[in-house]
């Protein structure tokens, strides 16, 4: 019987499909990463992060980054956005599906950012230090647990901020400059209740 020479084995360990242990900004950049150089973009997306450690190394070794992916990993609200600051083109900074809970007021120290994006997050408040980032086109904060909204007093630059499907108990108060997106406000008593407690007998279940 003719046997097919085409046919191809592999075997793999068990440490192949082994979960990638969590690890800091500085452990990650020791690790092949990807920096695109024609965009002046560094990516370290999905690479199970749960420390900031060794931010301030991205502006020593990447100085005209313009677009900074961190999304989908395990960072939980950073002390301090400083060592950013010495990105003197940074544009964008992508925070997507982490577990930050607050942003420090040293974010206002990003003048040159043009769009934050910390959708899929534990963001309780809206980061009023949004608010100083003075050249700030888009802000995107959808899926966190916002419940309430400052008076938004962002830049005359700012064209959209959206906060989709977060737990708003009050109306945003915006200005006709700039464009905010939300989920309907969310009431703090629901129908069914307020109904109960103006009619208890019609939920009674006595007919």
């Amino acid at each position: 019987m003719a046997m097919n020479k085409h046919i191809k084995i592999f075997i793999f360990t068990a440490c192949t499909f082994g979960a990638v242990r969590a690890q800091s900004i500085a452990q990650a950049l020791s690790q092949p990463h990807h920096y695109d150089v024609e965009k002046n973009a560094l990516y370290l997306n999905n690479k199970q992060l749960d420390s900031w450690d060794g931010l301030e190394q991205i502006a020593a070794r990447y100085p005209n980054t313009r677009d900074l992916y961190l999304n989908e990993n395990r960072l939980d609200s950073p002390a301090s956005l400083m060592a950013l600051s010495g990105l003197t083109e940074l544009r964008g900074l992508q925070l997507n599906g982490n577990l930050i809970r607050r942003f420090p007021d040293d974010l206002g120290t990003l003048h040159t950012l043009k769009v934050l994006a910390a959708e899929d997050n534990e963001l309780e408040e809206f980061p009023e230090s949004i608010m100083l980032l003075p050249h700030i086109n888009y802000v995107y904060l959808s899926r966190n647990k916002l419940t309430a909204m400052p008076d938004l007093r962002l830049p005359r630059n700012t064209l959209e901020v959206y906060i989709y499907d977060n737990p708003l108990q009050t109306e945003p108060r915006v200005r006709p400059t700039y464009k905010v997106f939300y989920s309907p406000v969310v009431s703090p008593w629901p129908l069914s209740g307020l109904m109960q407690s103006l009619w208890p007998a019609a939920f009674s279940g006595d007919k």
